[in-house]
């Protein structure tokens, strides 16, 4: 009988970074905000426009409007290439600000607007700032923008800084029969396969490709499941994962073309017969040419970073296969881009383009005590969709829970606030 776990079983509390915070000191005086959003690392751009809007409060939860600055041009006011600076006032008698901040445009070196469509946007954008009386208190935005790449290698490309992605998750043949690649070792022909890939190339620099643990929660209404899956191991047949799938495969490594460091990680599900039923695949990746290792995985913080967000429903109320072919940034919305917030986002694999084998980030571990199981420990992973907990080999494990936007995994500690 399978043991669900609960977050509320665990005899701990993970500390949360950001849940406490002194307040603004109450002043009378006005001061500044200097806020500087960064250089955009997108070739062949000559021009950014901002909107910057102070609030005293969170915009969010009717906080009011102190000032505002539209039509910033990086041309006027930075460096011609997507940075800007400007100074706002401040209300330091009105307790904590926020500075909110929207990317309106761009344009190319030659003065013409660059088509909304072929980049996606990762604004607006919010921080928290201190307004300090008769000073200026310096606000800086870091945004990395994934723009529509040139197809070249892939159906659909997106640029991240300096590398070119292609994804998509397939189910369906292009006839829109199911495809068959896998083979069943029980019925030994091949069956239904789900196909996860993503790819990526940096041209002639050093790529890397970074993934998150890959989470199918399946809910017929009586019985809810979760089902986790790593993207590691030997590159092939994987075996089953009942009742779920009848086999899985990992394909991963790089592509022998001249100057081009191209590199492929994609993963392959058969779906068995007996399959559950309203089942959701969620899993994300990213590219950066550098390791997050050293950050346990985590994507550069203080930075505004894309993603590719793979969600999709592979099974109906029936048990039977429901998804087809999900192309990046469709309109289906199923392969998407998406963005971390300014903490940053883990992704707990990675692997160097050309080099095996992939490389798994170190996962906060707790001491906890466990309703019916006793002293233990407890593994914290953290993704772009959520965290989850599990006790000792990894046999039990949560559900993925959501945190809300700018906190993240900090520690162990028995209170949450207790790093204030």
């Amino acid at each position: 009988m399978r043991r669900s776990l609960h977050l509320a079983t665990l005899a701990l509390l993970v500390l949360l970074t950001a849940c406490g915070r002194d307040d603004v000191p109450s002043l009378s005086d006005t001061g500044g905000l200097a806020v500087t959003v960064k250089a955009l690392s997108l070739a062949g751009i000559g021009d950014a426009e901002y909107t910057v809007r102070v609030y005293a409060g969170d915009p969010d939860a009717g906080g009011a409007l102190v000032a505002e600055a539209t039509g910033l041009t990086s041309s006027r006011y930075g460096d011609g290439a997507g940075a800007v600076s400007t100074v706002l006032p401040c209300d330091a008698s009105a307790g904590e600000h926020f500075v909110r901040v929207w990317l309106d445009g761009l344009s190319d070196t030659g003065g013409a607007p660059v088509d909304p469509a072929t980049w996606m946007n990762p604004t607006p954008v919010t921080k928290r700032a201190a307004c300090v009386a008769n000073g200026d208190t310096p606000v800086s935005f870091n945004l990395t923008v994934a723009r529509q790449a040139a197809q070249g290698f892939f159906d659909v490309a997106v640029t991240i800084t300096n590398v070119m992605c292609g994804a998509k998750f397939d189910c369906l043949n292009e006839d829109g029969e199911p495809l068959k690649l896998l083979h069943d070792p029980v019925t030994g022909v091949r069956g239904t396969t789900l196909v996860m890939a993503f790819a990526c190339t940096s041209g002639q620099a050093t790529t890397w490709l970074h993934m998150t643990d890959v989470h199918i929660r399946c809910d017929d209404g009586a019985t809810v499941t979760d089902h986790w899956l790593t993207p590691d191991g030997e590159p092939g047949n994987q075996g089953p994962h009942a009742p779920l799938f009848f086999q899985r495969g990992l394909y991963s490594g790089d592509e022998q073309l001249a100057n081009v460091d191209k590199c492929y990680w994609n993963l392959a599900f058969g779906l068995s017969d007996t399959a559950p039923a309203n089942c959701v695949l969620v899993a994300d990746a990213s590219a950066s040419g550098e390791s997050w290792l050293a950050a346990d995985g985590r994507s550069p913080q203080d930075t505004v970073f894309p993603y590719v967000h793979y969600e999709i429903p592979i099974t109906d109320a029936e048990g039977a296969l429901t998804c087809g072919r999900h192309a990046l940034n469709a309109a289906d919305g199923r392969v998407s881009t998406a963005y971390t917030d300014f903490v940053g986002d883990v992704f707990a694999f990675e692997c160097q383009c050309g080099v095996a084998p992939i490389a798994e980030a170190p996962r906060l571990a707790c001491g906890a005590d466990v309703v019916g199981l006793g002293p233990a420990t407890a593994i914290f992973s953290e993704s772009p969709s959520g965290i989850s907990a599990q006790i000792g080999d990894g046999s039990v494990r949560s559900g993925r829970y959501e945190l809300p936007e700018g906190l993240r995994l900090g520690g162990c500690c028995l209170d949450p606030c207790c790093a204030q």
